[in-house]
């Protein structure tokens, strides 16, 4: 798990993420919303 370093309204934020794809086996590169991570 990544640990972000915040800046001011960061939870409005997106930034692009790596994100592994189980069933097709590959890395697809998307947007997430920081929001995401933060209330894990």
């Amino acid at each position: 798990m990544p640990t972000w370093h915040m800046d001011p309204g960061a939870r409005e934020q997106r930034f692009p993420v790596a994100v592994r794809d189980p069933g097709a086996g590959t890395t697809v590169l998307t947007t997430r919303d920081v929001s995401a991570w933060i209330h894990r």
